[in-house]
């Protein structure tokens, strides 16, 4: 699917191993986030958890990660060289049964977003909203496929649906440098 603001592509079973691999070994490591009133304005689940942002993590294979694959793929979503990407945040939200987001953009603190679906499950796909003077009217939702990947602007409103089984994305936020 390739939109103005939104384009979808897959990923390779091999990043979507690493990604899931790489969320165990953090979560083992670090406290995760848990719903709460102090949060529910960028994470609004009744359940499940997210990573802090991973973007520093200490992890050698990690930042090689970040560096030789991640901002190659968004420098090539972007039609630009890698040194205009920067990663604002990464990290992971991991949803149990009766998860969903209300929907939001990230045009706050995002130039552009991406999600890598982790896990495939029949519910709880993901929202957007083409047009934000009739959002239903061009409203397109994906189901969550493991190694689908969605790169979008983030001044797009999206939600996630809610689910009613585990669901994992990793969740990338995209700034431009600049000159």
């Amino acid at each position: 699917m390739k939109f103005p603001l939104l384009n979808t592509f897959q990923v390779d079973e091999s990043t979507v191993s690493f990604l899931n691999r790489k969320f165990e070994e953090y979560s083992n490591s670090h406290s995760l986030v848990f719903p709460s009133k102090e949060n529910d304005n960028y994470f609004i689940t009744p359940t499940g958890v997210h990573t802090q942002n991973m973007c520093a993590w200490n992890n050698d294979e990690y930042q090689d990660f970040l560096n030789t694959t991640l901002i190659p793929m968004c420098a090539k979503e972007l039609g630009m060289g890698r040194e205009n990407v920067k990663l604002r945040f990464t990290h992971f939200f991991d949803y149990r049964e009766g998860g969903y987001v209300k929907p939001h953009t990230h045009c706050d603190c995002e130039d552009y977003v991406m999600f890598i679906y982790t896990k495939t499950c029949s519910s709880g796909h993901t929202i957007f909203y083409l047009n934000p003077i009739n959002p239903d009217k061009t409203k397109v939702q994906l189901k969550p496929t493991s190694g689908l990947c969605a790169f979008f602007a983030g001044t797009l409103l999206h939600e996630a649906a809610y689910t009613n089984e585990p669901k994992r994305i990793f969740v990338v936020g995209v700034k431009i440098k600049t000159m």
